[in-house]
This record gives C-alpha cells, sequence and structure tokens, in this order.
C-alpha cells in the first residue's frame, strides 16, 4: 500500500455509530483487491484507521442486528490483512485482530472458533494462517466439552494439511499453536487418528530446517502425554522412531529430530519400561557414532537427559555386565514396528517371522541384549584394527569402542567412548556436553571414574563453560563417593577432586565463580560431615574472599547462597574462626552493599533455616 496521504474515501467514515456494514464492504473491495498492489485510492494510513473504525462497529451496539455477518467479515478481512506486503497494515490487521477477540471472547466464543476454523480451511498464505492459527490456539481450550468431539474431528485433515507446508514461519507457530490444542484435541482422537497424526509429524523429521524438527518433537511428545492411552501410543512412536533411525537412508536430521524427540520423552513415565529404555539406549548409542558433529552432540544431550531421568531398573541394567559384542557395533531396532514395549516377544520369534536383509542386519546386536541362545559376531567395520593384549585379555578396537573379552558394564563402555573419543577433540560444544554425560554417569557409578587426569585439563581450559562443567563433574563426583563410603574420605581421589575444585576456585571470572558456587552446593554439605571436614574449610576460605573482592552482584549472590547452604556450627568444631571471619569478611561488609539485592539474600532467604546472618550469629555465640 502507498504510504503517502490521499484524501478520504467518501464511503469510509470515521465514527463508531457508522455502518458497520459499510465500512467492512468498503474495506474489503481495498484490501482484498489490492493486498498485492498499491491501493491508487487509499493511503496505508488510512486503510490502518479504518481498521480501527470496524472495530468500534463491531462493537457498538447499534450493529446487534448485523453482528454475526460484520463479526465473520471483520475476521475474514483482518486475518487476510495480516498477509499483506504493507508492514503497516499487517501490523494493524494483527492488532484489531487481538483487540477484537479479546472484547468478544466471553460472550461469541462459538462464533469465534467458527470463522477462525474456515480461515484454517482456506489454507491460505503463512502470515495469515500463523495469525489465525494462534487466535485459535488460544481459544480452544476454553470450548464447551460437549462441542469438543466434533471439532476436534473436524480440525484432524486441517493440521494435517497445515503440516505438510513448507514454510517455516508457519511450522514456527505450528509449535506455539499445538502446545495449546493438542491437550485438548487428543484425548477425543481415536488411536488410529493419533497415529495418522503422528506419521504426519515423523514425516517432517527429514526437514533441513532446524523449525521443523522442533515443532516435530514438541507435537510427537504432547501427543504421547495426553493421549487416552500414553504408554501404548508411546511405545508404538518409539518404535517407529527406531524403524526409521536405524535405516541407512537415514540422514543427520532425520537423526536430530529423533534424538530431541527422545530428549523431551525421556523424563515420561509412560517410557520407563526397561524394554522400552534399553532399546532408546541403544539407537542414542548408535547415533553418537555419527561423523556428523551436530548429531553426535545431540546423541549425548539425550544420552545425558535419559542418564538423568534413569529409572532404578535401568540403572541397574547399565552396571551390569553384558556380553562384550553387544558394544561392538550399532544397535538395530529389534522388534517390528508398532510392537516395541508391547507384547514382550524376544528377538529369536522375531528371527523366525522375519527374513528380509533389512532385519537380519537389526539381530546382530538383538539378541545379546535381550537374551538367545546363540553368540553372534559383530559386522566387520573398516575401522576395525588387530587384537592387541591388555592384562591377559584381548581388546579389539571396533569404531569409537574398545570392547574387550568377557562382560562389560553399557555404563562403562559409555564411559569409555566419552574419555577417549569425545574429551579428545577441539569442538567446544562437544567437550562441554560429554563433561555433562560423564558427570551423570559418575553420579550413578563413581567407580567407573578411578582416575582425574583425563578430566583435570579442563578445570584450567581458557573456556569458561568447560571450566564450569569440570566443576560440577568434580563436586558430583565427591558427593557420590562419600556418599558409597558413608561419609569415608580417606580415598585419594577425595583429596584430589577437592583440591581440583581448590584451584577452580582461585579464577577470577564471575561466570566461572557463579557456576562454580552451584557446584560446590552440591557438594560442601556431604564433605563437612564426612571424616574429614577439613576439606570442606578449605574450600570455605577462598569462597569468603571471592565474596568480599567480586564486583559482580550476582556471583557474590551465590556466593551468599553456597555459604548459607553450609552446616557451620559444624565446621566450627575444625576451624573456630571460621564464624568471625565469616561475619567480619562477608556479612558486615555486604550489609552495608549499596547493592540491595545482596542485603536481602543476607537476611531475608526464603528459609529461615538457611539464612546466613543467623546462623553465623548463632556460631559466634
Amino acid at each position: 500500500m502507498s504510504t503517502g496521504e490521499g484524501p478520504a474515501d467518501p464511503g469510509l467514515v470515521s465514527s463508531p455509530q457508522a455502518s458497520g456494514v459499510k465500512v467492512l464492504e468498503t474495506l474489503k473491495k481495498h484490501v482484498f483487491e489490492h493486498s498485492d498492489a498499491p491501493s491508487k485510492t487509499l493511503s496505508s494510513r488510512e486503510v490502518c484507521s479504518s481498521f480501527s473504525d470496524l472495530t468500534a462497529a463491531v462493537f457498538s451496539s447499534s450493529q446487534r442486528a448485523n453482528s454475526g455477518v460484520v463479526v465473520s467479515g471483520a475476521i475474514e478481512l483482518l486475518v487476510h490483512a495480516c498477509s499483506n506486503q504493507d508492514r503497516a497494515i499487517r501490523l494493524a490487521g494483527q492488532e484489531n485482530l487481538h483487540k477484537l477477540v479479546k472484547k468478544l471472547q466471553s460472550t461469541h466464543l462459538s462464533k469465534l472458533l467458527q470463522d477462525l476454523f474456515h480461515e484454517l480451511k482456506k489454507n491460505g498464505s503463512a502470515r495469515s494462517l500463523s495469525v489465525a492459527l494462534e487466535v485459535f490456539a488460544a481459544l480452544f481450550p476454553r470450548t464447551r466439552p460437549s462441542r469438543r468431539q466434533a471439532l476436534s474431528q473436524s480440525l484432524l485433515p486441517v493440521l494435517l494439511r497445515l503440516l505438510a507446508r513448507d514454510e517455516e514461519g508457519l511450522h514456527e507457530s505450528l509449535q506455539d499453536g499445538l502446545s495449546h490444542i493438542l491437550p485438548t484435541l487428543t484425548p477425543f482422537l481415536s488411536t488410529t487418528n493419533n497415529q495418522l497424526l503422528m506419521s504426519a509429524v515423523l514425516d517432517r523429521l527429514p526437514a533441513s530446517p532446524a523449525s521443523f524438527r522442533r515443532m516435530a518433537a514438541s507435537t510427537l511428545h504432547s501427543l504421547c502425554v495426553h493421549s487416552k492411552s500414553p504408554q501404548s501410543l508411546t511405545s508404538w512412536l518409539v518404535g517407529r522412531m527406531i524403524n526409521i533411525g536405524c535405516q541407512e537412508t537415514a540422514t543427520e536430521q532425520t537423526c536430530q529430530g529423533i534424538l530431541l524427540t527422545l530428549q523431551n520423552m525421556a523424563g515420561d513415565q509412560d517410557i520407563k519400561t526397561l524394554n522400552l529404555m534399553k532399546q532408546v539406549y541403544g539407537l542414542v548409542l548408535s547415533c553418537m557414532m555419527y561423523r556428523d558433529g551436530n548429531t553426535t552432540v545431540a546423541a549425548m544431550e539425550t544420552m545425558n537427559s535419559l542418564l538423568l531421568a534413569s529409572s532404578p531398573a535401568l540403572s541397574r541394567w547399565l552396571m551390569t555386565a553384558q556380553p562384550s559384542h553387544a558394544l561392538a557395533s550399532k544397535f538395530w531396532m529389534i522388534t517390528n514396528e508398532g510392537e516395541v514395549g508391547g507384547d514382550g516377544q524376544d528377538s529369536r520369534q522375531e528371527k523366525q517371522d522375519s527374513s528380509s536383509d533389512a532385519h537380519s542386519l537389526r539381530e546382530d546386536i538383538n539378541d545379546a541384549y535381550f537374551g538367545s541362545d546363540q553368540e553372534p559376531s559383530p559386522p566387520a567395520t573398516a575401522e576395525s584394527s588387530p587384537v592387541t593384549s591388555d592384562a591377559g585379555s584381548a581388546v579389539v578396537q571396533m569404531g569409537y569402542f574398545a570392547v574387550r573379552d568377557g562382560p562389560t558394564q553399557p555404563l562403562s563402555s559409555l564411559v569409555l567412548y566419552l574419555t577417549e573419543s569425545v574429551l579428545v577433540g577441539k569442538r567446544v560444544s562437544a567437550l562441554s556436553v560429554g563433561l555433562a554425560c560423564l558427570t551423570s554417569c559418575a553420579d550413578l557409578a563413581p567407580s567407573l571414574l578411578p582416575s582425574l587426569s583425563p578430566y583435570l585439563p579442563f578445570t584450567v581450559h581458557p573456556d569458561p563453560k568447560l571450566k564450569s562443567r569440570s566443576a560440577k563433574l568434580l563436586a558430583v563426583l565427591l558427593r557420590a563417593l562419600l556418599r558409597e563410603s558413608r561419609g569415608e574420605a580417606s580415598s585419594p581421589l577425595v583429596s584430589e577432586a577437592a583440591a581440583a575444585l581448590h584451584s577452580v576456585l582461585t579464577d577470577s571470572s564471575p561466570v566461572v565463580l557463579k557456576a562454580v558456587c552451584e557446584s560446590l552446593r552440591i557438594c560442601l554439605p556431604s564433605l563437612a560431615a564426612s571424616s574429614q571436614p577439613k576439606l570442606a574449610v578449605e574450600l570455605v576460605e577462598p569462597l569468603l574472599a571471592a565474596a568480599s573482592s567480586s564486583s559482580y552482584w550476582l556471583a557474590k549472590v551465590e556466593l551468599l547462597r553456597t555459604l548459607a547452604c553450609l552446616p557451620l556450627t559444624a565446621l566450627a568444631l575444625s576451624l573456630p574462626s571460621l564464624p568471625h571471619s565469616l561475619l567480619s569478611l562477608c556479612v558486615f561488609p555486604l550489609l552495608g552493599d549499596t547493592d540491595h539485592r545482596l542485603a536481602l539474600c543476607l537476611s531475608l532467604p526464603s528459609d529461615p533455616e538457611t539464612c546466613l546472618l543467623s546462623q553465623s550469629q548463632n556460631c559466634s555465640c
């Protein structure tokens, strides 16, 4: 639209009492006919002003007789205006549409939903659909329960058409809109319709834009969570994803989309069955062997989520010795599509039911994990190296993994891969996620990290993110070691980890200091209650010095929160001067600080028992 000034159209009267139908018809003539070319009769400013006149006319009490016609026409016009070439007209159309919906949603909810649904059915431009979907998604959960069944059945084919569109902006709107629509829509869909919708979403996983994969991952997760039978649908979905991911034609984008979906589903109770978790673990482990860096990082992030949310059964399996050949090659799908975790059939029955080449490839690793009378050999790889001798046991290098004769713990093999393959690289994102995975492994089984030498270089790394990750690894390892030894801190590994944490505390970077404080809150209570509380005291002393020297307020707040979590009464037995030092070096100077956030952190915590001021005063007394 032209932005120049021009004479006002005589058909447009700037008055709330103007005929809504007349304003609507005049605007339709200009907006619909000239949406792709500048208008010859109206300026952009006049069209935007006319939108306000139309909205005011809809609200006018004199239009009640024509309210249905005016509301439908206004919504159609404003949604269409959102795809106009003129940015001012697009913004004005969107603003007036939201104003119209906000005013009428309490009295004309059904009418608004019906008109917005018709706009979605038109499958018009991406901009118009994005705006209509945003408004429709906000109103859909308020639908009366008696109308949800019919509306859900009508909405399904519309969503399938939207999912087939290729506009990136539309898929970003779909991600937000479906997060509001699916909790209300999914319970009214049959299992067949749910699987149909999931299949349409799965088709978007190979797409190159990351927004498509994010939309697909969040949508699949929401469909599983809110369905009538979440466990069976989750099993079906995981089976489909494993089947897709194990195909030779699977691209890096497909694997990344599958991994993102599994990462979203990692904390769900419906994926907690051991059979299902083992298959997910195997798929993620195979994706970690990709040469593509983005896929490897996504696989490690998913693995970290699985380890953090692992069930007791999965934790026991990860720390139970398995046949070594199960860790030597790719993991493959073990059951037919749709049967994962469902009927509990083992892989021997699967081999009798299928003789295809693709399925025979998948059987290589299945028998090792789920039981078989035979001992299949792992497929040969181009990266295989000759057998070498190590302490009397044969070691074969298969791809990324070093496979030893005899049973091997899956978690031990994972730690070996992370330590010897990931941490020797130079990509900071991969190193950071690798340290996070090792932190989760250390929390489950600290004995798998017998030496700190591979991880100590990261405590002096110039990148603050890696320093922070290494500090958390040391803190979690300390807590896990003390938990297993029931507070006995005589192990050299405990002293070495505490000394490494002490060295990180000397870093002057506020970012590192904040992260180290968060890590210390993990291990300091355990250290203070251990047989060597002096190790905790040695870590507290640099905290006191940092609290008085740091200039960043957020770092000071983290320092105070860390000091507040300490059992100062117990530590005072090892260092009698600690309460006095705490008051003189930390509490009193910061109480007079000009930043009120520090004073609030000192004196008014959410938990009175962790109030640093009251603790230090009690210890001094």
